[in-house]
């Protein structure tokens, strides 16, 4: 059992515990360093069966979420292996679990529960598009954390699905589940069939899960407790939607192949249940009678003609987001594979086509381009597109977000990097009346264009900049903070002074944008601020690296900074879904390793390297100069002579270095 105050592996402070189980505790954590906080699962090792059955379920769970990344599911930063006892550090995640409102508040609204389900939805077809898919087989209220979020006197509510300890891959060449697990009354049947019977659980088997929890959500009634009967939900409430109770009659089919075969299909269902609702329809059929009736007693053809306009425009809408709905579920897929598709670009083409002067597809097709890390790409693509739309509302917005890509640049990009000269041009084309905190990106960018910079105007311009941020909303404090912040690490020699510290500056701007970003006021923004979070983090490492090196060079302690660099390239590796960006990052990490003198942790890191991404010479070139600073000459050239097999081997600066430096070693 941790005790209050305890100091895990010197950096995670166990503050007090928050959950209690059979076999395990979870605790609060704080991380000191990040001043963030972390639940710490606890396992005794026992020698019992029973406590080996439960650690390798739970091995298997842990080994199955480090290999997601997905906002509604909790991920897993470290693991502490101690000789008594396994140690897991996870999100923390606070709210309250589903079963727990259902219990204490009773059934939810309609809208709710089908807001809440979509967003269930959302992570499922995450799940089930992995590759093995991914099948849950555990959905039930208790394992869903509802967190509540003010913005605006507005409540928003984000779900988190959590305990993977059933879940499984799915097996194509397998032709039943091994063991048959799940939650009597949320479970499909097929998930407690005889033997011989019973069929491996796939895709649909969450789908009648998911029916299961709308149909507690919407009637108030567990399914887990006698009688075990879901009965139709307008028995329980006749005012509930027929619509909804057709879409959930087929999730919960004992039938799998009479429910719906997707999540992707259960999804269009339910953003489109009051269409197929009985009344609904009656009350389209009434309206449609009398109109009719006018229409006859009228001008029948004028009328009719108008009518089918009406329709063709409807219908041209409809297919607009429909497709649009596809699209984004491709680029998401796409965006977290890290694998660029120029299909789905010509796809949002298609859907852009469709309703040119509708904002939603131009803002997707631009967040695929920067998601992606094809941000040149975007820039080119999007500033042709705009060229030609005449709402200036949603293009003045666009445009905005376009320029402070190009002024910031872009941490997931390895290609990208800050053009001021574009974010002037795109700046310009903004109204600062609408958007007062323009004047001072464009005058920034206008400085830092110019072939000679003058430093003195610079450090004016950023400190006018600071003092805009007190005064401005969130999302333009969060902006100018990060913004500035950026301009000091990257212009640091021009700004530098004997008082003053360009990245002790660039780091509390940086700070104050993640204490921001990480308030409640965000929280319903998730995906729109991921991009946010990265540049924040990524610029954070940066910083303490670019800081250490200086203090290195005087002669200067500058462990604490290496380490905090180490800690966020770390936090920044989460985030990464490019493998070139993935490689970089670690190879960074082993490189701040061996610079701190750590040259077995460095090694290790570097073998690690080589042994997960065996034809990238990133690693083997790093691991063989180091070798050779230890003196390890016979084992610096055996590094060489794998590398020496590589393609491009002799393209690398950094190879021919190494074989220069080993030609005059003894």
């Amino acid at each position: 059992m941790l005790t209050t105050g305890t100091i895990l592996d010197g950096k995670y402070k166990i503050l007090h515990s928050i959950a209690k189980g059979g076999m395990s505790e979870i605790y609060l954590a704080l991380h000191e360093q990040s001043d963030k906080y972390w639940a710490i699962k606890e396992v005794n090792k026992e020698n019992t069966e029973e406590s080996r059955l439960f650690l390798r379920s739970l091995l298997a769970e842990v080994t199955l979420l480090k290999e997601l990344n997905h906002p509604a599911l909790p991920n897993i930063v470290d693991i502490l292996d101690r000789e008594n006892e396994l140690l897991i550090v996870m999100d923390y995640i606070p709210g309250k679990t589903l079963q727990k409102i259902l219990t204490q508040e009773g059934a939810r609204s309609e809208e709710v529960a089908v807001d809440w389900v979509l967003q269930l939805c959302d992570v499922l077809d995450y799940l089930h598009n992995q590759n093995p898919p991914v099948i849950y087989r555990d959905m039930k209220p208790g394992n869903i954390i509802v967190q509540e979020y003010k913005v605006n006197q507005e409540i928003y509510y984000r779900l988190v699905l959590v305990d993977f300890g059933i879940a499984r891959r799915y097996k194509q060449e397998q032709g039943a589940d091994t063991v048959y697990l799940g939650t009597r009354g949320y479970a499909a049947p097929e998930q407690f069939l005889d033997q011989e019977e019973t069929k491996q659980s796939d895709a649909r088997t969450d789908i009648y899960s998911l029916g299961a929890t709308l149909y507690h959500m919407l009637t108030g009634h567990n399914p887990a407790k006698a009688p075990y009967t879901l009965y139709p939900i307008r028995q329980w409430n006749p005012s509930l939607s027929s619509g909804l109770e057709k879409i959930l009659n087929k999730c919960i089919n004992n039938n799998p192949d009479e429910r719906y075969q997707n999540i992707r299909q259960l999804r269009y269902a339910l953003s489109q249940y009051r269409v197929v609702d009985e009344d609904y329809q009656n009350v389209q059929k009434g309206r449609l009678a009398i109109f009719c009736g006018i229409v006859i007693m009228s001008c029948f053809f004028a009328v009719l003609a108008i009518v089918s306009r009406e329709q063709i425009k409807r219908k041209t809408r409809d297919d607009y987001y429909e497709k649009l709905v596809e699209t984004n579920l491709d680029a998401v897929s796409s965006i977290t594979e890290g694998v660029w598709d120029i299909r789905i670009v010509e796809e949002y083409l298609a859907v852009i086509e469709k309703a040119p002067e509708e904002e939603a597809g131009y803002r997707r097709l631009w967040n695929y381009f920067v998601g992606v890390g094809k941000t040149n790409n975007g820039l080119n693509v999007m500033m042709g597109l705009l060229a030609t739309v005449s709402n200036t509302e949603f293009k003045q917005e666009l445009y905005l977000d376009m320029a402070k890509v190009a002024f910031n640049g872009n941490a997931q990009d390895l290609n990208f990097d800050a053009n001021y000269r574009l974010a002037y041009q795109l700046f310009s084309q903004i109204s600062k009346n609408r958007y007062p905190e323009v004047e001072h990106y464009r005058t920034l960018s206008e400085n830092l264009s110019s072939l000679s910079i003058d430093g003195r105007k610079l450090k004016s311009d950023l400190e006018q900049m600071q003092e805009v941020i007190g005064h401005s909303t969130k999302e333009v404090a969060l902006d100018l903070s990060l913004a500035a912040a950026n301009v000091y690490r990257t212009y640091a020699a021009d700004l530098e002074t004997e008082d003053q510290d360009p990245f002790a500056h660039a780091i509390v701007l940086l700070k104050q944008a993640q204490e921001i970003l990480n308030s409640p006021y965000f929280a319903a923004s998730y995906y729109v601020n991921e991009r946010k979070q990265v540049d924040i983090v990524f610029a954070l490492a940066d910083s303490y690296y670019r800081q250490a090196t200086i203090k290195k060079s005087k002669n200067q302690d500058a462990l604490e900074e290496y380490k905090l660099a180490i800690d966020y390239y770390q936090e920044l590796s989460q985030f990464q879904r490019d493998e070139k960006a993935i490689i970089q990052n670690e190879n960074r990490i082993a490189d701040l390793y061996r610079i701190m003198g750590n040259f077995e942790q460095a090694e290790k890191n570097y073998q690690q390297l080589m042994e997960w991404y065996p034809t990238d010479i990133l690693a083997y070139v790093s691991y063989g100069l180091m070798l050779l600073e230890e003196n390890k000459v016979e084992q610096a050239r055996e590094i060489y002579q794998s590398a020496e097999k590589l393609p491009d081997a002799q393209k690398n600066s950094n190879f021919r270095k190494l074989a220069l430096k080993l030609r005059y070693t003894q």
